[in-house]
C-alpha cells in the first residue's frame, strides 16, 4: 500500500440519504475518525445513524509501535490532530 494521506470522502443523495468512504487509515484509526465525525455533527444538531457498514481490509492492518508516524511526508511540524 502506497502512503497516502488519510481521506474521508462525504457524499449527500438526491434522496437525502448520505453515505462516508474512509480510505488510507490504518487499522482502527477509520473507526476513530468516524466517531470524532460523528460528535463534530452533533454539535451542529445533525443526529447520524449507522446503518450499514462494510469492513475494508485497511481495517485490519496493525498500526505502527507508538512513537511512530506512518506517514512522516504527509506530518509537518507544528501540525496537531484533534
Amino acid at each position: 500500500m502506497a502512503n497516502h494521506p488519510p481521506k474521508l470522502t462525504i457524499a449527500v443523495n438526491t434522496d437525502g440519504n448520505v453515505s462516508t468512504d474512509f480510505t488510507h487509515f490504518i487499522g482502527l484509526e477509520c473507526l476513530a475518525a468516524g466517531k470524532q465525525l460523528h460528535v463534530l455533527l452533533a454539535e451542529y444538531g445533525i443526529v447520524t445513524e449507522v446503518t450499514t457498514f462494510t469492513q475494508k481490509p485497511e481495517l485490519l492492518i496493525t498500526p505502527p509501535s507508538r512513537g511512530m508516524v506512518a506517514h512522516t511526508e504527509w506530518i509537518q511540524e507544528g501540525e496537531h490532530s484533534r
